[in-house]
């Protein structure tokens, strides 16, 4: 695991809204099969859905967003499972439905990730706005002081 300084959710799920919203950006620019990754698609959906508190999230519902065949879905969603990310279980009214949760690993995992990623994010821009500050001052200050008259 990678140390980095935790952001507070409101800044991860913004963060993950923008990953989100680049990820979709990407797909619609070029065709789908440039860019695969189903499992961390899987993940941004998982967390955001999960944050925004919607409840009970069915497999179902991860498979569009995922941009993959509902076969190569469900085998990262194996996969995840396996390496502890996330949980699955049949629901109790209807055994033909699976609800998916975001484990406690995969939950500090993906916030860690966020959190770096706002990190470079922020060391991105900072010269930027550095720049646009110095742009606002002037080169130099005058000051004007007027002499007592008679000197």
């Amino acid at each position: 695991m990678f140390e980095v300084q935790l952001r507070n959710v409101e800044e991860c799920i913004a963060a993950a809204r923008r990953e989100r919203a680049r990820r979709l950006a990407r797909v619609k620019a070029f065709e789908e099969k440039y860019f695969g990754e189903p499992a961390w698609n899987i993940l941004i959906e998982t967390y955001i859905l999960t944050v925004e508190g919607r409840g009970d999230i069915m497999m179902k519902h991860l498979v569009d967003p995922a941009k993959v065949p509902a076969t190569t879905f469900s085998r990262y969603v194996d996969l995840l499972e396996e390496w502890g990310d996330l949980s699955r279980e049949k629901t109790a009214r209807d055994k033909r439905f699976t609800l998916v949760r975001l484990t406690d690993q995969g939950r500090d995992r993906i916030e860690r990730s966020l959190s770096a990623m706002i990190r470079e994010e922020e060391r991105f821009i900072a010269p930027h706005r550095r720049d646009q500050e110095n742009q606002l001052l002037p080169d130099r200050c005058f000051c004007w002081v007027e002499t007592p008259k008679g000197k």
